[in-house]
């Protein structure tokens, strides 16, 4: 479904979907558009409308789940920060040199790693859903919104 051929009086054109929609260009779309319509089986663009939508609805399930792993790494920090402040307030019941306050100043400092590694993780997170959203916008809004309703 990815490959269409496009055949004319003195010749044939074989295109893949994938990586003809993936450079987000519309003049493309419209002169592949303006081609198929001049050709012998102008019911291509129903195709290729096919695909697009198809496309559309695998970016929204990735945008949901990526939406639901940001949610479950924000929880993650914030569980990770009052960890922190818990060892914190824990360590500042001792004095500085006792052992207490040595043994708690270990805790405080596994306890910072790790949320510097679960921020890392939500941020990680948090730019994938951005950079999928930028893509789902340019292409929806672009290509499909534009020439799907209007019927090309």
């Amino acid at each position: 479904m990815t490959d269409i051929t496009i055949k004319y009086d003195h010749g044939q054109m074989l295109i893949h979907l994938e990586e003809f929609l993936s450079c987000r260009s519309i003049s493309k779309v419209r002169k592949l558009i303006k081609l198929i319509n001049r050709s012998d089986n102008p019911d291509i663009v129903n195709q290729i409308k096919d695909h697009i939508q198809y496309r559309m609805e695998g970016l929204d399930n990735i945008t949901m789940i990526t939406e639901n792993r940001i949610d479950r790494n924000k929880a993650e920090v914030k569980d990770a920060e009052m960890n922190v402040q818990h060892w914190l307030y824990l360590r500042s019941q001792h004095k500085k040199g006792s052992n207490g306050y040595k043994h708690y100043m270990t805790n405080v400092k596994e306890s910072r790693d790790t949320l510097k590694e679960k921020k890392g993780r939500f941020e990680i997170s948090r730019k994938g859903i951005l950079r999928t959203a930028s893509g789902t916008k340019n292409f929806s809004v672009n290509c499909c919104q534009k020439y799907l309703v209007k019927g090309w």
